[in-house]
C-alpha cells in the first residue's frame, strides 16, 4: 500500500536490489531473457511465443490435446517452450517498475502479455498443453498486474484483456 516506503528502504538498504531489478528488466526489454540453464537467449524483435528460442523451430498451431511434448520431439524440447511461456521475466519487468517507476518497464510487459494472448487463442497450441505451466503463467501474470497496476500503460482496456485471457486459462 505504501510503495514509496518499500522503496525508500529498499534504495537504503538494499541499493544492489535496484541495481539489478534495472539490469534484468533493461535485457528483458531487449526480448534477452535467461533461460534453463542456456543463459541468455534472444527473442528477436517480436516473441513468437510458439517458437523455441533455442532451436528457432515453431511448434505447430492446434488443438492443446494433440500435443504429445514428451515423445514429440521433432519442434525441440518442450521443456524449453514451457520456460518461456511461464513468463516469469514479465513480473521481473513489473518488479522493476514497481521499485524504479520506470515506465518502460510496465509498457513491455503489458506488450507482451498481450501478444501472448493475441498468439495463443483459447485452447489452441503447445502454451495450452500443461495445466501446470499454465498455472505458472497465471501466478506470473498475476505478480506483473499487482506491481504495474499504478502505471499510465495500465488502461482499463488491458484489464479487460487480460482478465479474459485469466478466466480462459484457470477455466482450462
Amino acid at each position: 500500500a505504501d510503495r514509496e516506503t518499500v522503496c525508500r528502504f529498499i534504495r537504503a538498504e538494499f541499493p544492489e536490489w535496484m541495481e539489478k531489478a534495472s539490469t534484468e528488466a533493461d535485457a528483458i526489454c531487449r526480448h534477452n531473457v535467461d533461460l534453463l540453464g542456456y543463459g541468455r537467449v534472444e527473442l528477436g524483435t517480436t516473441i513468437n511465443w510458439s517458437q523455441d528460442p533455442v532451436t528457432g523451430t515453431v511448434w505447430p498451431q492446434r488443438f492443446w490435446a494433440d500435443y504429445d511434448p514428451v515423445h514429440e520431439t521433432a519442434f525441440g524440447d518442450s521443456k524449453t517452450i514451457h520456460e518461456l511461456n511461464r513468463h516469469q521475466h514479465i513480473a521481473r519487468l513489473g518488479k522493476a517498475f514497481y521499485l524504479t517507476g520506470d515506465e518502460r518497464y510496465a509498457a513491455e510487459a503489458i506488450v507482451q502479455i498481450e501478444s501472448w494472448i493475441e498468439q495463443n487463442p483459447e485452447g489452441t497450441g503447445i502454451n495450452w498443453q500443461s495445466s501446470l505451466e499454465i498455472a505458472i503463467r497465471v501466478l506470473s501474470w498475476l505478480w506483473a498486474i499487482f506491481f504495474i497496476l499504478s502505471s499510465k500503460a495500465f488502461t482499463e482496456d488491458f484489464a479487460r484483456r487480460v482478465t479474459r485471457s485469466l478466466l480462459a486459462q484457470l477455466r482450462h
